[in-house]
């Protein structure tokens, strides 16, 4: 939501309101405030002040203790402090198509390439008929839509989704809602919502076969609070990588905990370490990287001399580490632009329907470090 904090944020989530929530809903009770906080990104007491400031218009009736608010049988009069050169020539401004960019979770606790698409998927629409906002909305872990989400297409009119790390609960629910989706990664199932990814398993087979080529024979590849189906899409990877090249399968473990964190990282490292210390770790993620080289300093683990380190993902600020960590630069743009294209011009922005897989590129650093009875490295299609 882009608040225009120079005259208030009250006023701000008042003309939200009172544009987007109130035409069309006259007799209906408003969702409580903390789920409108919620899905407005602001603080309850804000939300509360914004509403009593529309019941004042006379938008809005009730709002007493323990009342909901309802929308007026009136129509809402125009925001005083609101005058569109449209109005201004007794016209009605257009209502803008919608774009609603979901999340699990805060962007800034997604990869750092979710917030980088965000970020250039508003450039490239910046100029269009499109307005994009941004919420988030808890659909991981569950196996049914729960109210809340039919509370928040009601109050976003959302003309299409774009969601980051959907779920096939999700997909299903958006199919049947009729709502235009697309998934960024995530599992679709068979909800028939198209996606853009960059895969995991495919990167994952790819730096493995870059470290088993340079003479390591004891990978690890933790996985934290990840999806079932990911966990057996990596478990596939290392069965399949390890017998293309003749080596036993227990050369590449994948584990998993359900649960994520700094702690949750830490602990599962300790207890690796005590049973058998791997050669090289492959982690999804940066941020469990930084957890992880907490252990690593608490077990005097040094990269590369005892311990190789491959990162899936990407982040900027990685660059100041020395040594420098090995990872995938992942194909921000490409998938911007195939968002954008979706957008505007439905499937046909998609060079294919359905999943459309865009390949990471490998970027070496000095974090890995051959072992020996190395063998030269294999030319990969992520490289």
């Amino acid at each position: 939501m882009k608040w225009k904090l120079k005259r208030g944020l009250v006023n701000a989530v008042a003309d939200e309101l009172r544009d987007r929530v109130l035409p069309g809903h006259q007799g209906d009770f408003l969702p409580g405030t903390r789920i409108l906080a919620g899905t407005l990104g602001v603080s309850v007491p804000t939300v509360c002040k914004a509403l009593h400031q529309l019941g004042a218009e006379g938008a809005l009736v009730g709002g007493g203790k323990r009342r909901r608010w309802r929308v007026a049988d009136m129509q809402a009069p125009s925001s005083p402090t609101r005058r569109s050169g449209n109005a201004a020539l007794g016209g009605k401004k257009p209502r803008s198509r919608r774009l609603l960019f979901l999340s699990a979770k805060p962007l800034r606790g997604e990869r750092f390439s979710g917030v980088e698409i965000y970020a250039a998927l508003l450039d490239k629409l910046a100029t269009s008929d499109w307005e994009v906002i941004y919420r988030v909305m808890d659909f991981w872990n569950t196996e049914r839509p729960r109210r809340v989400w039919n509370e928040m297409l009601e109050f976003t009119m959302p003309d299409a989704i774009v969601a980051i790390s959907g779920t096939e609960t999700l997909g299903k629910w958006l199919v049947d809602k009729k709502i235009r989706t697309l998934f960024i990664g995530g599992t679709r199932g068979t909800s028939g919502v198209p996606a853009v990814f960059v895969s995991v398993s495919s990167m994952l087979g790819d730096a493995a076969g870059r470290l088993f080529a340079q003479g390591h024979r004891r990978l690890l590849f933790p996985l934290f609070g990840r999806a079932p189906a990911l966990v057996k899409g990596a478990a596939d990877t290392a069965k399949q990588v390890t017998e293309a090249m003749g080596i036993p399968q227990k050369c590449l473990v994948v584990t998993e905990s359900k649960y994520s964190g700094p702690e949750v990282v830490i602990n599962l490292l300790r207890a690796q370490w005590k049973k058998e210390p791997p050669d090289a770790v492959i982690f999804l993620d940066w941020r469990e990287f930084v957890a992880a080289e907490s252990f690593f300093n608490e077990a005097g683990v040094s990269i590369p001399r005892d311990l190789s380190v491959i990162v899936l993902s990407q982040n900027g600020t990685m660059e100041w580490r020395q040594p420098a960590i090995s990872h995938y630069e992942h194909p921000v743009n490409p998938m911007a632009r195939a968002i954008a294209k979706w957008v505007l011009h439905g499937k046909a922005g998609l060079a294919i329907e359905g999943d459309h897989e865009f390949p990471a590129r490998w970027v070496s650093r000095e974090s890995v470090r051959p072992r020996a009875g190395a063998a030269d490295p294999p030319q990969t299609g992520a490289g």
